[in-house]
């Protein structure tokens, strides 16, 4: 060790420990009297449960845990984050600790900033289910970086707070999302791509109007700048906009839920352009008049080949406001201004109070008919006050747009909400002073949608066809994946079979049914519920400890499984493009 702040000692019982003087304070990251027993407590202290569990350590000291840990989490991811450089150096220079360091299984990473962190996680953590985590602080690492500790804890949350909004998407919606992406591929030829407006609005201002309880404070100023911004509502806010007779230039809708039909169910004739995404609720694009706009999300490759045509995915961090930011900037826009953004509980209420019918309202938005808890609040800093009422979902939305403000330097953000929470990276300013300063005498936005849209060809190939075809022929290879599995059990089971060439078979089918990852994507919806109640069976997941006739008996067992969950899906798909199939005949 070269520098003098880190010394290496030995703990009484003979185990290297780090003396390490940070800010004029000598402290020992490990046990100065027993580090044996200190190892054997910290290993404890993660409660790790079989050989599943994703194992998070902050602070590895010199290592003398490593080998202790492989021991037992053999089969296990592990991430080890350091918060200090210098030790982080000192165990990549050390050879024997940076070659068990080396293991597949392992990731030791450095924190340098919240930035910088946020996407080693989203890269380390895969957000495709919910895991089960064992987790720890190693001895005296969180008093002694104790401010990067709590940054490194809170980016980690952040991460699993989007995964776990991802996964309640998917179990309360996940057949309705479903049935609307077979609903939806009959229109998506016959209406517009995103991709088409690409640098339409370049170097000019955008509005984007979402329906957060302040909206009724400010959004009388827009009326008078028609034309001379771009204006982009979000659906829940049209319906105040258009009561304050301010007609916007598009609309925009994720929701799978048929919440969002009924939302624009009093405005279904209107011809504004509707901008939204594959899996948006099919019994608004089935009845909303005006055209609609896709982006394409899940189906961009496989849609685009099939129409010969280009289409596009944006960042979306499942808030309908992303989407229309993310399109705002595609559409070359240079400024951007918020109002109703409020990601929070201005004036103890979710939406504004013109967002919507009195039904929904008295469904889902209003306070006094909801059961949240005010205990459960998460305070933030506030855009106008100092501190404002939130939730996780809140700040989940909120983290996006400030991961995305800081990919996107070179645009203006301007928040222009009257409350709510502070958006980290925008330009606080009033609405009147925004649209003073960022808008132009008449950039003939209408008129440039209209020609834009008058001018692109609509193509009326039958999308279903094609993707019921690729779905049956996925079917079919789960079928004998399945029977080759059933015959694998049977070589470990009875030793009689080729083993090698089933294994050869059954890779071969992998990779045919992963070659359409799309599909594969749309697969995995339909069998998330039954795909994750499967991970989380204990009769499935790895063991600790398990022989290897143990090991590939649950194997099988599982592989058998899987494959039974992904016919049944298919089926389930097969049978809504059936329904499809006779609404086009009978509807």
């Amino acid at each position: 060790m070269k520098n003098d702040n880190y010394i290496m000692e030995f703990s009484k019982d003979n185990f290297p420990i780090l003396k390490a003087n940070i800010n004029n304070k000598l402290v020992y990251l490990g046990s100065k009297y027993n580090e044996k027993k200190n190892i054997e407590s910290f290993i404890k202290s993660l409660n790790i449960k079989d050989g599943e569990d994703y194992i998070v350590i902050i602070g590895l000291a010199l290592g003398s845990y490593l080998k202790d840990l492989i021991d037992i989490a053999t089969n296990n991811n592990i991430l080890i984050i350091e918060p200090d450089e210098n030790i982080y150096s000192i165990n990549k220079e050390n050879k024997e600790t940076n070659k068990i360091l080396k293991n597949k299984n392992i990731n030791y990473i450095l924190y340098k900033n919240d930035e910088e962190f946020s996407e080693k996680i989203k890269s380390l953590i895969d957000i495709s289910f919910n895991k089960t985590y064992a987790f720890s602080i190693y001895t005296n690492y969180e008093n002694t970086f104790k401010e990067k500790c709590v940054k490194i804890v809170n980016c980690i949350n952040n991460h699993l707070n989007y995964i776990n909004l991802l996964r309640n998407s998917n179990i309360y919606l996940g057949e309705q999302t479903l049935k609307n992406y077979v609903n939806n591929f009959k229109h998506i030829g016959n209406n517009l791509s995103a991709y088409d407006f690409n640098n339409l609005f370049e170097n000019k201002t955008a509005v984007i109007v979402s329906a957060g309880p302040s909206l009724s404070k400010n959004i009388k100023y827009l009326k008078e700048y028609k034309d001379k911004v771009v204006i982009i509502a979000v659906a829940r806010s049209l319906n105040e906009l258009l009561m304050n007779d301010i007609k916007p230039d598009f609309i925009c809708a994720i929701d799978p839920g048929n919440i969002m039909f009924e939302l624009l169910e009093k405005n279904i004739n209107s011809e504004i352009p509707l901008v939204c995404i594959d899996q948006v609720n099919s019994k608004l694009i089935e009845n909303y008049k005006g055209k609609k706009i896709f982006v394409l999300n899940m189906f961009k490759e496989t849609i685009s080949k099939l129409l010969n045509k280009k289409f596009i995915s944006l960042p979306n961090g499942g808030s309908v406001a992303h989407l229309a930011t993310s399109f705002a900037l595609f559409m070359g826009i240079k400024n951007v201004i918020f109002i109703g953004q409020d990601l929070a509980y201005t004036d103890m209420k979710y939406h504004s109070d013109n967002s919507s019918s009195e039904k929904l309202r008295f469904e889902e938005n209003s306070w006094k008919n909801t059961d949240i808890d005010k205990s459960t609040f998460i305070y933030v800093e506030g855009n106008e006050e100092e501190l404002v009422p939130t939730n996780k979902v809140f700040i989940t939305f909120k983290n996006w747009f400030e991961d995305f403000i800081k990919a996107n330097n070179t645009i203006k953000f301007i928040n222009s909400t009257e409350g709510g929470a502070k958006i980290n990276g925008t330009i606080k300013l009033s609405i009147k002073d925004a649209l003073r300063d960022y808008s132009e005498k008449n950039i003939n936005v209408s008129k440039t949608i209209k020609n834009k849209i008058n001018n692109i060809q609509e193509n009326k190939i039958n999308l279903i066809e094609n993707i019921k075809k690729d779905i049956i022929n996925i079917l079919n290879l789960c079928r004998k994946a399945k029977q080759l599995s059933i015959e694998m059990k049977n070589v470990y089971k009875y030793n009689k079979g080729n083993l090698n060439d089933i294994l050869r078979k059954l890779d071969n089918i992998d990779i045919r049914i992963n070659k359409n990852k799309e599909l594969f994507s749309l697969l995995n919806l339909a069998a998330y519920e039954e795909l994750e109640a499967l991970q989380m069976n204990k009769e499935y997941r790895t063991k600790i400890k398990e022989s290897e006739i143990e090991k590939q008996n649950r194997i099988c067992e599982r592989n058998i499984k899987i494959y039974d969950i992904y016919i049944k899906s298919l089926e389930k798909i097969l049978l809504y493009i059936k329904e499809y199939d006779k609404e086009e005949i009978y509807g």
